[in-house]
């Protein structure tokens, strides 16, 4: 009898555990499915027929598309001068938008107002 409980306990500590590995998983992905359908409706709700500058590249800048990650190489760089419209500042990083409908983030300290000469 002691063999046969000596067994069956750890049968069932480990039976009991898998579906609590299982459901952070599960709430983990739909979390990450339901926040990346909330990033995609700003982006969307402001991409209008007029483009305005706002700012501009003031020194070469790596950019990423889907993702402020710097564990990964960038999808891209800008060049100095690149005119963009700041979509939004979020930390050290900033989501922009190019004239070309191009979004990606950029450092924020690669970035200052865009100033339009006035004319006399």
């Amino acid at each position: 009898m002691r063999i046969f409980l000596i067994y069956l306990l750890p049968c069932m500590l480990c039976l009991g555990c898998r579906p609590a590995e299982q459901a952070p998983n599960q709430t983990t992905t739909a979390t990450y499915s339901q926040h990346e359908d909330d990033l995609k409706q700003p982006l969307q709700a402001q991409t209008s027929s007029t483009w305005e500058t706002s700012h501009v590249i003031t020194s070469e800048s790596a950019y990423y598309t889907t993702g402020p990650q710097q564990g990964r190489p960038a999808d891209g760089n800008f060049t100095a001068g690149t005119k963009v419209r700041l979509v939004e500042t979020m930390g050290s990083y900033s989501l922009v938008q190019l004239a070309d409908g191009l979004t990606a983030y950029v450092t924020a300290d690669a970035l200052e107002p865009f100033r339009l000469a006035k004319k006399p």
